[in-house]
Formats: structure tokens, sequence, C-alpha cells
């Protein structure tokens, strides 16, 4: 089993997905000797989220499973670390029909450091996360309020607690794609929007850019 998973992980190296409609396994360095993989995993009646943390040679140095409580679906789309080898899920909960944004810490050792929430609409999903020099945890995500998706942007401290948010929607269908950083520490969002017209449906890539402070610059 352990070859075939580090053949995945090797082929799968940061990648990021939707775990509602493509299995696979999430995965992120952690230098020198280690990498941490996260998927979802389905047991009997609900997704529950699994964590685990290997050497580079396939052994497992420990495996946690998350397991938000009363049956929630717990999806993880994410997962990103800090300079310090904290690990950071990013993803959501849910339950009858409505999900909540949801972001979770685990230090090095294993240990669960925090767990945040957030229920901005019925439908709330985080898709990426991304860190700064500072350590600095960006998420982005969709919310999706009468039938029309919109972004979700958020910065956390290392300690989970929210610095601010903030919403972005273009007046059409906005889907979050990828987050990133550059060296002056603003935030570049980019997403895909849709537009229904009458010869069919057009989609168009777009970025927009935050400074540190949540602040839209371009």
């Amino acid at each position: 089993m352990l070859p075939a998973l580090i053949l995945l992980l090797l082929n799968t190296t940061h990648a990021q997905f939707q775990p509602q409609t493509t299995p696979g396994v999430l995965t992120t360095p952690s230098p020198p000797n280690n990498i941490y993989t996260a998927y979802n995993q389905y047991n009997q009646t609900h997704y529950d989220i699994v964590l685990s943390k290997l050497f580079l040679n396939g052994d497992m140095l420990w495996n946690r499973t998350y397991d938000h409580g009363y049956n929630r679906n717990d999806l993880v789309n994410a997962i990103t670390k800090d300079q310090d080898g904290n690990v950071y899920l990013a993803g959501s909960t849910d339950q009858q029909n409505r999900s909540d944004f949801l972001l979770v810490s685990f230090s090095p050792t294993g240990s669960l450091r925090w767990v945040q929430t957030f229920d901005q609409t019925e439908q709330d999903i985080l898709i990426t996360a991304t860190l700064d020099r500072k350590s600095g945890i960006y998420v982005l995500g969709n919310s999706t309020l009468n039938n029309r998706p919109f972004l979700w942007i958020a910065k956390y401290n290392t300690m989970g607690n929210r610095q601010w948010y903030t919403t972005y929607s273009s007046g059409y269908n906005d889907y979050a794609k990828s987050l990133s950083v550059d060296s002056a520490s603003n935030l570049i969002v980019t997403f895909e929007t849709a537009q229904e017209q009458y010869s069919g449906r057009f989609l168009t890539t777009q970025t927009i850019t935050y400074n540190t402070y949540g602040q839209r610059i371009r």
C-alpha cells in the first residue's frame, strides 16, 4: 500500500481538488524529511478528513482523523504549512444541505491546535489557502446566495484569529480558483466568471488584488 501511496503523492504534490467530485490526495512538503498528506474518507454515514505526516521513504510518523461531529461531512480542499511546521486544512463542513467554511490547524506533532468555522450563506466552501512571509493565513472560498456564487476572502493569524474578511461579486457567477502573495505582501485572487448569453455560456478568468489589511487595490 505504501509504495502506491507514495507514487500517488509524487504525482499530486501541491494539488487542489473538489473533493465532492474528484477523489485525490492533497500534499505539502515539510522539509527536510517529511511530507503532509490530507484526503477525505467516507465513514459509513459521513466524510471525515484524514491528515498524515510521512517520512520521505513512505513510513508514517502519525495519522489523525478530523471529525467535526454530528455526522457532518467534513471535506478538505487545500493544505498548507507555516515555517514552524504547523499545518492548515481548508474546506467545508456540512449538514442537511447547508455547508460552512472550515479551517483547521494541527501542530507538527499531530495535536489539534484550533478549528474555525464561518457561516456566510447556506453554501460556503473554502477552495484554497496560502500564507504570507509573516505566516498570515489567507483563504479563498465560494458562498452562494440566490443560486449565484460569489467570492469570500479572509485573513487569519497562526492562532486562528480572523483579522478580516471581505466578499466580491462581479454580478455574475464567480468561481474561486487560486491565491498568491506578491513581494509586497499583496494578495492576488484569481477566479472565473461565468456569463450566460444567448449564444452560450462564457467563462473568463480574472484577478483582483488586496493589500495585507483587506483593502482592494486593483
